[in-house]
């Protein structure tokens, strides 16, 4: 390998790092500034992988966040999974086994109300916010949904340049 090659190799192996390095502190920021105005005390960002069609939690806060990060959703499984398949928010208040939609799922937490977004722009679906409160027991509202919408809708842009680097 020539001079130049190498040392071409090398800026494009730092670039690369940088824009992960840069992706996961972007997408820490929107997570935890969500998290912050809805009295969250968790949630994940997921990033939507067009190609083979799952959501990546590629920010998480609260309890189990290291074992969470990095894993995949497939688009139509689970909540936010349907979020991103019918592109409408999803608000669950008390125990998931009592919402007919999803009765059969398999809880991984006791969650007393949660909430998934889909991050769409330009018509395109970018991810899915959750968000949770586990340890509150006051319950996520229709409010509460309209103002994790507009966080959704201000991120989006970002987020979709993100989701190409």
């Amino acid at each position: 390998m020539s001079k130049r090659n190498k040392v071409l190799s090398e800026i494009s192996i730092d670039t690369g790092r940088l824009t992960s390095d840069a992706q996961r502190a972007i997408t820490e920021v929107v997570l935890r500034l969500a998290c912050s105005a809805l009295d969250a005390d968790g949630g994940t960002l997921q990033i939507f992988n067009q190609s083979s069609n799952v959501l990546c939690n590629v920010a998480t806060v609260g309890e189990n966040r290291h074992q969470i990060l990095g894993k995949t959703v497939m688009v139509g499984e689970r909540i936010s999974g349907r979020a991103a398949q019918t592109r409408e928010p999803i608000l669950i208040v008390g125990d998931l086994h009592n919402d007919r939609r999803f009765a059969r799922l398999r809880k991984y937490e006791d969650i007393a109300s949660g909430m998934s977004l889909p991050i769409i722009h330009a018509n395109k679906l970018v991810g899915i916010l959750n968000l949770k409160r586990t340890t509150s027991k006051e319950p996520f509202v229709e409010e509460d949904l309209s103002k994790a919408a507009d966080i959704a809708k201000s991120v989006a842009p970002a987020l979709s340049l993100l989701s190409t680097l």
